[in-house]
């Protein structure tokens, strides 16, 4: 028998099931623009059509919410029942058939699913953008404006821009002054909550809905790094995470929302949060918002599965 888990997981989490809704509502070819794992405000059928309707990944699942409607909120499958006016299976079947799902269940065996004839559903990824500026960290004038998934492939990939040698040899120096002199000078950097002509608080254009959490001296790293990409709380805000240039502690990259809360409001609720729950200790510095972000080589960098469908 079909459930919403086997529904939810060929659904993107449920994003899939809102493109169904909505289309029945704006006949025109749309789009949803995706800012992070939340989708930027979007026209609510149910509320006369105004521009109020947010749809964001909480946890694992896509949840709504109307910025007018204070009792407006729920799962894809809320969402749908407003339409369909269904409840329980004939509620699933319908999003089953309206999205020309094939889901069987067979005794022994993990349910098939077959995505067809969705074309009609445009994904449009809006991935954050910042800054970038070549060493050494004196530079405040930005070289060039690159994406988050461009940062992922820059510091996983060593065929073009030459981190790994830098980064290894950052990593061979003991003594602790020359070792930070090296990374000023050799490092190129992001500043990675936004577009900036010049490096500093008065020179951000446009924010790009990310914040730097730049941890040092981390003891057992792999295990602290895992147990931050597995906690539900924060599953809705981590983009990329990698280690930092010396190797002893990491950096994330997160998603925050500025129409929310400001940037430093995001910062010290999220650094109390970890030292809280973790005795983790976030670098200050992060509530900077021209905060700058060096780059090194990461083989086994991690960024969102999001942004890479």
């Amino acid at each position: 028998m079909m459930n919403k888990k086997d529904l939810l997981e060929a659904t993107h989490q449920g994003l899939l099931i809102y493109k169904l809704v909505l289309s029945y509502y704006y006949k025109e070819s749309f789009q949803m623009g995706l800012s992070g794992k939340r989708c930027l405000p979007f026209f609510n059928p149910f509320n006369e059509k105004k521009e109020t309707l947010i749809i964001s990944r909480i946890g694992k699942v896509f949840h709504y919410h109307d910025i007018e409607l204070p009792e407006f909120k729920g799962d894809p499958f809320d969402f749908a029942a407003l339409h369909y006016k269904l409840q329980g299976d004939e509620l699933l079947e319908k999003i089953n058939q309206g999205l020309h799902l094939q889901l069987m269940m067979e005794e022994g065996f993990k349910v098939q699913q077959v995505l067809a004839n969705i074309n009609h559903f445009v994904y449009v990824l809006d991935m954050p953008s910042f800054s970038y500026y070549h060493c050494p960290i004196t530079n405040t004038k930005p070289n060039e404006q690159i994406t988050l998934l461009d940062v992922f492939n820059r510091v996983k990939d060593d065929s073009v821009n030459g981190y790994k040698a830098r980064t290894l040899q950052l990593r061979s120096i003991s003594d602790p002054e020359a070792a930070s002199q090296y990374k000023r000078t050799h490092f190129d950097f992001v500043t990675a909550s936004g577009i900036f002509s010049k490096r500093s608080n008065s020179g951000l254009v446009c924010h790009s809905g990310l914040l730097t959490l730049d941890f040092d001296h981390v003891e057992n790293l792999p295990l602290v790094k895992e147990a931050l990409l597995a906690d539900a709380n924060l599953d809705l805000v981590i983009d990329l995470m990698f280690d930092s240039p010396s190797g002893t502690g990491f950096k994330s990259l997160v998603s925050i929302n500025i129409m929310q809360h400001q940037h430093h409001k995001w910062f010290e609720a999220l650094a109390k949060y970890l030292k809280r729950r973790y005795d983790l200790e976030v670098d200050k510095s992060g509530k900077d918002v021209a905060r700058a972000c060096f780059l090194p080589y990461d083989p086994n960098v991690y960024i969102h599965p999001l942004y890479l469908n």
